[in-house]
């Protein structure tokens, strides 16, 4: 339920509200309407969910496979038949307002690029800005992610004296997990090193966070 919107009020019902009959943006229970929404449309275009990975739907007419994703309101769509493709699109045009932005270049912060039968996927735009945030733009760039043979010891600061020194520590790490989840494995082995020491970290934990971004500068 809610408020009369101000200046719509209905004369003679100042005291009731008005009763939503769809979930409005914003709204807790909006993404969860979408959601629903949208599959219940797909599953009865003739797609079904992938049973491991629930952001991916399949639909098969013969030889023929449409491979669609969906991350909340961003979806790609590709396949082995260019007229399937389209005509799945047609039809998500036709239930939804919707933008088709063609060939795909970018998408959560990814960039694509498609060249023949070569999908080469970067984050080179989000490692910039992690540089920029922790103020690494103008740092010497090294040739590895963690020095060699060298192995993190846990910190012996109390929590009040990790509070202390004011690093954005999780922060940085964090924004690194994304990058190995996403396009980035070759930093997985020193991300995993850093995530040990989450709970407790000093100097030596964070130097050698912002070893992995000069790693990633070079």
């Amino acid at each position: 339920y809610m408020a009369q919107p101000p200046n719509y009020v209905v004369p003679g019902t100042e005291g009731q509200v008005c009763k939503l009959q769809k979930a409005n943006y914003g709204l807790k229970q909006a993404p969860r309407c979408w959601y629903l929404t949208l599959h219940q449309f797909l599953v009865g275009i003739g797609f079904e969910r992938c049973v491991k990975e629930v952001c991916l739907y399949i639909k098969r007419v013969g030889e023929s496979m449409v491979l669609l994703t969906v991350y909340v309101d961003d979806i790609t769509i590709t396949g082995n038949n260019n007229d399937d493709i389209e005509k799945a699109c047609d039809e998500l045009k036709q239930r939804f307002e919707m933008t088709d932005l063609r060939q795909l270049k970018s998408i959560l912060g990814i960039q694509v690029d498609v060249k023949s039968n070569i999908v080469t996927m970067s984050q080179q735009g989000y490692v910039e800005v992690l540089l920029d945030k922790f103020n690494m733009v103008d740092c010497n760039p090294v040739s590895t992610p963690e020095v060699i043979g060298q192995v993190l010891k846990p910190s012996k600061l109390n929590p009040s004296q990790v509070k202390a020194l004011n690093l954005p520590y999780r922060e940085l790490v964090g924004s690194l997990q994304y990058l190995v989840t996403c396009t980035r494995p070759d930093i997985a082995n020193a991300v995993r090193n850093l995530s040990k020491h989450l709970s407790c970290y000093d100097e030596s934990h964070w130097k050698q966070a912002k070893r992995v971004l000069r790693y990633l500068k070079g």
